[in-house]
């Protein structure tokens, strides 16, 4: 399984995305659909403080859109209760259900800026397993980062591709 940025869609080595629910149920779908690559998902270095900044700002929603949840469910059910509209148990356990149904509705929306988390202190390479190597030197590049050495001249003086 390669490892592939979920920001910037390279093959690359990086920090593994966490799996949690969200992303279970997309392989789940796409699993069902014939389309799941199986890939391994991280966030290479470059996309790392975008992915951060995205994460965040989803964090953030999400918390703003469940505080309006909880604040119109609220008002659905508590309003008509002070308003003398609570006698009949019935509408007002259907008035509860449908409040609910909205809330989650409302909580979903937050789930179209999903950002997935990152494990920023661990890190994946390029085959999904194994630890990205890098130096232990400070102020040089990561092994990863570094130029490979160019290949060694064949008998007929051509490189080798």
């Amino acid at each position: 399984m390669p490892s592939v940025c979920i920001e910037c869609g390279n093959e690359r080595m990086g920090y593994p995305v966490r799996e949690d629910y969200v992303i279970d149920a997309i392989r789940k779908v796409k699993s069902a659909l014939g389309v799941a690559k199986n890939n391994t998902l991280v966030v290479c270095q470059g996309c790392a403080d975008l992915r951060k900044q995205k994460r965040e700002k989803f964090e953030q929603r999400f918390v703003q859109y469940g505080a309006v949840a909880v604040i119109a469910f609220l008002l659905l059910v508590l309003v008509p209760v002070f308003f003398g509209g609570g006698k009949n148990l019935v509408d007002m356990i259907k008035t509860a259900i449908m409040a609910a149904v909205l809330a989650l509705v409302v909580i979903l929306f937050a789930l179209l800026s999903y950002s997935p988390a990152y494990e920023p202190g661990k890190t994946v390479g390029r085959d999904g397993v194994g630890g990205m190597a890098t130096s232990k030197e400070p102020g040089e590049k990561p092994v990863h980062a570094q130029k490979k050495p160019a290949p060694k001249p064949t008998k007929a003086g051509k490189r080798r591709k």
